[in-house]
């Protein structure tokens, strides 16, 4: 009880004087970043998944949750600071923390020896700190006040891209940026686009606490819709009818990893879904 309410009494502290908006919602929070592999893009989910403290300071417990879909392959502890602006992330077990952004930079400070802020500029109700790009043939690298980064919240994988975020189950916001489309598709995986009639499906929110609702364009054709457990049990087979733009699926009988695979006439498309 008595840790219940320091950390009760810390968070409200926190909170009280806070300039800046913060990484989390209020009961859940998720983000999804597409990584380049061998055989192409994926995404992983990093989900946060409760409160601790650790030599008085307040962490978010945050898991990574990779395209595979195993188990969570890490655990992060991330640490913010409402007043000032800063956020860090550090590795369960170890005591190093890594900076994940400084929102009080300024044009010209220098973040390493190559990144440099070249504009500070407020989008939708957000501070973004921009620098100036590492490829021109990608897309700059930014703090973006409440969401992280553009390359995601903990340093992973290859080549690194913030696809979307949500906050208690609502997408709070997605990437832009036209090398991908704008497209929020969390942990998707084996997608092929032949044929239009699964490519613009999108599925939210993801991770979920109750049900995740897939997304269809009009004029859609039937399409086989079928949930797996992580050890390939079929746990759930609909179709989703021509009229049906929106399909909602409770999954308030499962925890934890659930792969789903989508398939009409002449496509298909797979991935996985995280309920907390």
């Amino acid at each position: 009880m008595k840790y219940i309410l320091i950390l009760i009494f810390a968070v409200s502290l926190s909170f009280s004087n806070a300039q800046y908006q913060s990484l989390f919602g209020s009961n859940s929070s998720s983000w999804n970043v597409m990584t380049s592999q061998l055989f192409g893009n994926v995404s992983d989910s990093l989900v946060y998944s409760g409160d601790t403290i650790i030599a008085s300071q307040i962490y978010k417990k945050a898991s990574l949750y990779t395209y595979i879909g195993l188990p969570p392959t890490s655990m992060f502890l991330i640490r913010e600071d409402l007043v000032i602006g800063k956020a860090w992330y550090r590795e369960l077990g170890n005591t190093t923390e890594t900076l994940i952004y400084d929102l009080e930079m300024a044009v010209g400070d220098q973040f390493n020896t190559i990144l440099f802020v070249d504009s500070v500029f407020y989008l939708d109700g957000r501070k973004h700190i921009r620098f100036n790009p590492q490829n021109q043939s990608t897309h700059n690298f930014m703090y973006i006040e409440g969401v992280g980064t553009s390359f995601g919240i903990v340093s992973h994988g290859l080549s690194p891209f913030l696809l979307c975020q949500h906050k208690d189950d609502t997408l709070s916001f997605v990437n832009d940026h036209p090398i991908h489309g704008g497209l929020c598709r969390p942990s998707t995986v084996g997608l092929f686009e032949n044929s239009t009639d699964v490519s613009q499906i999108t599925v939210y929110p993801n991770p979920t606490t109750d049900a995740v609702t897939f997304s269809l364009p009009e004029n859609t054709k039937n399409i086989q819709l079928k949930l797996y457990t992580a050890e390939g049990k079929l746990v759930c087979e609909d179709v989703i009818l021509p009229n049906e733009q929106n399909k909602t699926i409770s999954l308030n009988a499962w925890n934890g990893v659930l792969f789903y695979t989508l398939e009409s006439e002449t496509t298909a498309l797979s991935g996985k879904l995280v309920k907390m």
